[in-house]
Parts: structure tokens; sequence; C-alpha cells
């Protein structure tokens, strides 16, 4: 939400895919925080102490419902933590860096991965 309009950004031809991601740390990147209405994933994030307690209020427990994105057309069945996350951010000061902070690694394992698979059993 930029204050006048709001935007959906998807990523493509990233800078730093595939097994070059030793020069992310040393690159020149100037993160601006970015008011955020959506985002799955919970690859790295920092929230204060009544952050986590809104968060923690609203997701746990965890429970099979519909997400709805307000401003959109988009209702997501709630598959996990982050998408349960996407349910309240619009009542709270959340922002996401862009470009971002931190990058995903995807070559390493998956704690999800692990639990999700014992779950199906």
């Amino acid at each position: 939400d930029f204050g006048f309009s709001k935007a959906t950004m998807r990523f493509y031809d990233q800078q730093f895919q595939g097994d070059d991601k030793s020069n992310f740390p040393s690159s020149n990147l100037s993160p601006t925080a970015v008011k955020l209405a959506h985002s799955y994933g919970t690859v790295a994030y920092s929230v204060s102490p009544k952050g986590a307690r809104a968060l923690l209020n609203y997701c746990v427990p965890l429970k099979s419902w519909n997400i709805p994105f307000p401003g959109t057309d988009v209702v997501s069945e709630n598959t996990g933590i982050d998408c349960s996350m996407n349910g309240i951010y619009g009542s709270m000061q959340a922002f996401i860096c862009m470009p971002p902070l931190v990058i995903e690694d995807k070559t390493l394992n998956s704690d999800r991965v692990g639990t999700d698979s014992a779950n199906d059993k």
C-alpha cells in the first residue's frame, strides 16, 4: 500500500538466484520499507512484542479456514502460519523491505517439509 494505490509485486530474473548467493552480503542495495498488505513466506522477519501478541492472538490455534485478502478477489485456504498471518497484516504496522535484507537459500532443507510429510501419514 503506497498510500495512493496498492500494488502486487512478483519477483523474476533475480540477480542472486541459483548457486551464486555469495555476493549478496556485499552488494550495494538500498532497502526501503513498504507497507505490507499480504505476503507469503517467513524467510526472515522482526516483530515487536505488541506485533507478536497480535499475531499469536490471531493465528493461534492454527485452524482450517479461508483467509480473505481485502481489496482483492483472493480468498486462500489456510495451509500454514504464513497464510494465516495474512489475515492480520492490514490491521498492523507491517512492512516488507524492497529489495530484501536477506534471501532464501532453497538448497537447504525446510523444517516444514518434514513436518508436513509426517502429518500426512
